[in-house]
């Protein structure tokens, strides 16, 4: 059960800045959130006034993801929280709303910024990201 709930609260961050909330030490995850943000605004074809638009609504994002699962005590990187208490159902509902919250209101920002076509792009964008999620949770079990 706690591998359930755990792993239907994993594939509900099914976004670029969840993924790398999880990678190594704190040095290592900006890099690695840097080095995405690079890669999505390359595969968006980005003009440089969307570049610099679409920096802070990724950072202001992924701030807000890593703030939410610190307050719930999430360590991705070990699947479980940092108490080793498993998270219950109801609790992880819960923090897959804020997310989706999160999710939503970064969409919605991006809306401002980016034309349909590039929308389209970054939803294929996290469907990929979500798909590898999705894989890692499977090996793992």
């Amino acid at each position: 059960m706690k591998k359930r709930v755990l792993n239907i609260l994993l594939a509900s961050f099914f976004t670029v800045f969840a993924v790398t909330a999880s990678a190594g030490d704190g040095s290592e995850k900006h890099t690695q959130a840097e080095q995405q943000i690079e890669e999505i605004k390359a595969r968006l074809n980005l003009t440089e006034e969307q570049k610099e638009q679409v920096t802070p609504i990724f950072k202001k994002s992924m701030e807000k993801r890593q703030s939410t699962l610190k307050s719930y005590g999430i360590d991705l990187e070990n699947q479980k929280t940092k108490s080793g208490q498993k998270i219950g159902f109801r609790e992880a509902r819960k923090l897959k709303n804020e997310m989706d919250e999160v999710r939503s209101h970064t969409l919605t920002e991006l809306k401002t910024v980016l034309t349909d076509e590039q929308l389209v792009e970054y939803e294929e964008i996290q469907e990929e990201i979500a798909s590898k999620i999705r894989s890692r949770i499977r090996a793992a079990r």
